[in-house]
């Protein structure tokens, strides 16, 4: 029986994508409009002629460097506030504020905002980073209050020091699930670089290329880029839980 919901577990997903091309093949022959929904053959096929030329390469690394440096300077604060909010509750009051604002503050407002000021190729790093902050904070904070207080207790009592404690005590139960909530941030992160490249008008970007095949009507290549954007988040948060399931067997 287990086997059994097992293999229908693993089926189900592919199922589901099968459903969605079917209708959108069906919608696609029945509007016979390519401006509108091109066939899932015509974009397939401009899916596979991207692979051919060097401008996607350079943008298309362009984005995925952007994102990594993004999700790691966001995350890397995030972990640090969520850190001394556990530590402090009057750092937590303090700190609050800070995320609810930016948790409210209108991403294309500050992109539009940004982009006055800032380099297009460095204001969808800043906005990202600023968008996927508040999430890594609230999941970091949560994690950090599962772990056992009186271990840390004991660490004080015995004269542990407190980069030891952190090391050996506060992250290895952590290393899991961080690990696959990199994989969600990652991916959440690259959907949004793309849309804020889109907006900034940064060069050497996905969201340029998309922007440039949106204004001269390809839409078939446009849903090229975006089938790319939406495969590759797939494999980073489909790697990142594989990771993440071997090291919370290895914890146990």
């Amino acid at each position: 029986m287990k086997r059994t919901a097992k293999i229908i577990g693993y089926v189900l997903p592919f199922v589901t994508v099968g459903i969605i091309f079917a209708v959108w093949a069906i919608v696609a022959n029945s509007l016979k409009d390519e401006i509108v929904l091109p066939t899932v053959k015509d974009t397939v096929r401009e899916t596979f002629a991207m692979f051919k030329e060097k401008e996607f390469y350079v943008a298309y690394f362009s984005t995925l460097l952007r994102t990594a440096i993004s999700f790691l300077i966001s995350f890397a604060a995030a972990f640090i506030l969520a850190y001394f909010c556990y530590k402090s509750e009057y750092f937590k009051k303090a700190v609050n504020p800070i995320i609810l604002i930016i948790r409210s503050f209108p991403t294309i407002a500050m992109v539009l905002w940004l982009a006055l000021f800032v380099d297009s190729s460095v204001a969808p790093v800043i906005v990202t980073g600023f968008v996927v902050l508040p999430t890594l904070f609230s999941s970091l904070y949560e994690y950090l209050k599962e772990v056992d207080k009186n271990l840390i207790e004991m660490c004080s009592v015995f004269g542990v020091s407190k980069g030891d404690t952190l090391k050996k005590v506060i992250l290895p139960p952590l290393i899991g699930k961080t690990t696959e909530l990199c994989g969600a941030g990652i991916s959440l992160n690259l959907k949004l670089m793309v849309a804020a490249e889109t907006l900034a008008g940064a060069a050497r970007a996905i969201g340029f290329l998309m922007k440039r095949e949106k204004a001269d009507f390809e839409t078939a290549k446009l849903l090229a880029l975006v089938l790319i954007v939406v495969l590759t988040a797939i494999i980073i948060e489909t790697a990142f839980t594989f990771i993440a399931g071997r090291l919370k067997k290895w914890e146990q």
